[in-house]
């Protein structure tokens, strides 16, 4: 698990966590500990997804559109991929947590 956290204009504590079983992973804005369904995903923190993913795909990173999707890493991803995928996920979420 990777969590990210920060503090909005609002003082409200928005904390991403990624989780992961082997290659697949999903995100969730939540601060559980463990989220293994997507009934544990609280659908109120879609808000902060659909900006996630809109900032991405700016980027030029797909992620799937919903919220209550997984991602795959695989072989097929480069070194390069990786890193530039880190560098858009950073910047977009900055933007998604304000």
């Amino acid at each position: 698990m990777i969590r990210f956290s920060q503090t909005s204009n609002h003082c409200k504590l928005q904390t991403l966590k990624i989780f992961s079983v082997g290659s697949i992973f999903w995100i969730a804005f939540t601060d559980k500990e463990v989220v293994r369904t997507a009934e544990e995903i609280d659908a109120d923190s879609m808000k902060y997804f659909r900006i996630l993913h809109k900032e991405l795909l700016e980027r030029g990173i797909y992620l799937g559109p919903s919220g209550y999707e997984v991602g795959f890493v695989c072989e097929a991803h480069t070194q390069d991929d990786l890193t530039k995928t880190a560098k858009a996920f950073a910047e977009a979420l900055e933007i998604a947590m304000k």
